[in-house]
């Protein structure tokens, strides 16, 4: 579980970069590493559909993320702040 949140947590970084800044380079990155791992390509695909159509206007940054337990459930509790100019 701890890989596929540092994944997840690392395409939102991705993406946020890209929408505001216009900066492919981190996702180029993210793309080439996990380029030979099954199910990388798919899976990070997956994940910037999901950050553009849930959360496509959401352009803060995680910086820390720790994961609870609430309620008998797993959640993720992530410090977001906004891209400084």
């Amino acid at each position: 579980m701890a890989r596929a949140l540092r994944l997840a947590h690392t395409v939102w970084k991705a993406m946020v970069l890209y929408e505001v800044e216009g900066d492919r380079h981190f996702l180029d990155l993210l793309s080439a590493a996990v380029e030979q791992l099954p199910p990388g390509p798919s899976l990070v695909n997956a994940l910037i559909e999901r950050q553009q159509t849930w959360f496509g206007n959401d352009h803060r940054l995680s910086g820390t993320y720790q994961v609870l337990m609430k309620h008998g459930e797993r959640t993720r509790r992530a410090d977001m702040r906004a891209i400084s100019s």
